[in-house]
């Protein structure tokens, strides 16, 4: 929804993904993630930190996760993995998103 944030239900099993941002200027968005699912015997949990800007021919959409954590708990144990990442999203249509429709 328009807040950011999501909870939806899958397997039964209820989960959370929240997108918060912090800041935004002409180039750029910067915020926070929360991506929360966990099963009785498995889940997964990603939070952290990142920077949303425009790629390529303005029609890419780059966020960043300079700071995160993605945390899969499977068989009683967990890994932790803190690299940096990011996410690209290609638009297809020709029309400009405005950064007032994105947050």
């Amino acid at each position: 929804d328009w807040t950011g944030r999501s909870e939806y239900a899958i397997a039964g099993t209820d989960a959370v993904f929240h997108l918060a941002a912090v800041k935004r200027n002409a180039d750029s968005i910067t915020g926070t993630l929360e991506w929360d699912l966990q099963f009785e015997d498995s889940g997964r949990r990603r939070s952290g930190e990142f920077e949303m800007f425009r790629g390529g021919d303005g029609r890419q959409l780059v966020m960043h996760f300079h700071k995160q954590a993605l945390v899969v708990r499977r068989a009683g144990k967990e890994a932790v993995d803190e690299a940096p990442s990011a996410w690209t999203f290609i638009k297809y249509s020709k029309r400009l998103v405005l950064w007032e429709e994105v947050f």
